[in-house]
């Protein structure tokens, strides 16, 4: 009996042995090959270029702040272009899985994967980061045109959406800095007005609390995309409209209309026009009756 649990204990430790080699492992590792160092001074990058299946994104910095030249030319979002250069910074190649290009597809390496190209004052690094391994978790790298495929200690995440390369931030309304907002309808207009004691609608005492946490949806008021083919002139007579003039006594407006499947969203702070899903428009475009007082 002994002996039959030692020649099963030998088989499966064998199969397991096979499973990994065939499955896990690549057929024919490169272990013992020097690992290259890679470092990328994150403070000196200056431009950034990605292409990804559908679409490239170029994005430089000028002075504090990120512009995006590629496709459009537009202000970047600064967390996303940060975010990657700080994991290229802190990126580290664990080890080398295979140098045969007949198996690149296996580790990701195939329409899906994503071209950077990064560069700095004296130097620049291109790579392949493939949109997922074989094991879901892990991500691999190809550095330049060579054929060795490497994983990465910490993960490297390549955005492939256009707009979220873009600063979708429309507005962030300090809400303390309000003293009128004027809101205009299709069929309504109001005031809302800061007093001593809260606030008024048309000179007529306000759900305070209602205004309150209205206007705090605008410390944080973000698009969900772009509309490139519509001028932000085209808004100026929308029959949406919020007019916030503050207590410095400076306005800004916001223009609105309806779109086929979404909303086209104008700010005379800013260049774009914004593209805001269909279902935010009472949230931010409330009808009158939501400020009343009790």
């Amino acid at each position: 009996m002994k002996q039959q649990q030692l020649l099963f204990l030998g088989s499966s430790f064998v199969l397991l042995l096979l499973v990994w080699l065939l499955f896990i492992r690549d057929t024919n590792p490169t272990t013992i090959a020097r690992m290259p160092t890679v470092e990328v001074p994150s403070s000196a990058v200056h431009k950034l270029t990605v292409e990804f299946p559908a679409d490239t994104v170029v994005v430089e910095r000028q002075g504090a702040q990120w512009i995006m030249s590629r496709p459009v030319r537009a202000v970047a979002d600064s967390n996303t272009v940060s975010g990657l250069v700080r994991q290229l910074s802190e990126m580290r190649l664990d080890a080398p899985v295979t140098d045969d290009p007949d198996r690149h597809a296996y580790y990701g390496f195939d329409s899906t994967a994503a071209q950077v190209h990064v560069e700095w004052d004296d130097g620049s690094l291109h790579l392949t980061v493939s949109r997922q391994g074989p094991d879901y978790q892990s991500v691999y790298v190809q550095l330049g045109d060579e054929p060795r495929i490497y994983s990465t200690r910490r993960r490297i995440t390549v955005q492939q959406n256009t707009d979220r390369w873009r600063d979708r931030r429309i507005m962030n309304l300090v809400t303390a800095s309000v003293q009128s907002v004027a809101v205009t309808l299709p069929t309504d207009s109001y005031l809302i007005t800061r007093t001593d004691t809260g606030w008024d609608v048309d000179e007529e005492a306000a759900d305070s609390v209602s205004v309150e946490n209205w206007l705090r949806r605008f410390s944080l008021f973000n698009a969900d995309g772009f509309y490139d083919d519509i001028p932000k002139q085209v808004l100026q007579d929308a029959l949406y409209s919020i007019s916030f003039t503050y207590q410095v006594g400076t306005t800004d407006r916001l223009t609105l209309m309806q779109t086929e499947d979404a909303l086209a969203l104008s700010s005379s702070a800013k260049e774009p026009t914004y593209r805001v899903i269909a279902s935010r428009l009472e949230t931010y475009f409330p009808d009158r009756s939501t400020f009343a007082a009790e």
